[in-house]
């Protein structure tokens, strides 16, 4: 059986493509399987390479425990990040095949000209959602935390695009992924580097 993810990945790209053939698409289609192959669709390589937001020195080190000096700021934001996995786990559960594409133009209308976000706070976004969504009782997978990011970014007047990829299917099993991207960082999705992307609509220029 298909996972939700796959359907909406499958939905959002069909639509993206009739959309950009000139077909028509019934706008009461909801999440329904609209056939799309992924395995067909086109994969577009990534035009840069992304900052590896892991290696921050804003954040504890890869394999090791938060310090006592982590703890005022990995306070804070665990209860932002709850509150945006929780927002982004409701927003989820009604989401629509056009809803992806949707999302990433309603967050670069909202964001401001040339905003940046202070190092610090994105790699600390990135550091507490996975870690957060690992310890949910339910699941809270990448389009989840793509969602809860981009909200947390939007608050800020910065652009973010959420982002989809497939795994080579000719390497193993067929897998899809979603990612947020903000300019040249990954902000969640972890290394991407395996996905080819078919679902990006700046060309990662956010």
């Amino acid at each position: 059986m298909k996972s939700r993810l796959h359907i909406i990945i499958a939905n959002t790209v069909s639509r993206k493509n009739s959309t950009n053939d000139g077909q028509d698409e019934n706008p009461d289609s909801g999440n329904r399987t609209l056939g799309t192959d992924l395995r067909t669709v086109p994969w577009r390589p990534r035009n840069r390479q992304m900052i590896n937001l892991a290696q921050s020195s804003h954040i504890p080190e890869n394999g090791k425990l938060p310090t006592l000096r982590d703890v005022p700021w990995l306070t804070a934001f665990a209860i932002r990040g709850f509150y945006e996995l929780v927002r982004a786990r409701l927003i989820f559960s009604k989401l629509e095949a056009k809803a992806i594409p949707e999302r990433n133009q309603q967050a670069k209308a909202k964001s401001l000209a040339n905003q940046a976000v202070p190092p610090a706070t994105l790699a600390r976004i990135t550091y507490v959602i996975p870690r957060l969504s690992d310890r949910f009782p339910w699941r809270s997978d990448c389009v989840i935390q793509a969602i809860a990011a981009q909200n947390w970014l939007s608050s800020y007047g910065a652009a973010s695009e959420i982002q989809i990829g497939v795994e080579n299917p000719k390497d193993g099993e067929f897998g899809a992924h979603a990612w947020l991207v903000h300019r040249e960082s990954v902000i969640t999705g972890g290394d991407i580097d395996r996905y080819h992307v078919i679902l990006a609509e700046s060309g990662e220029d956010n």
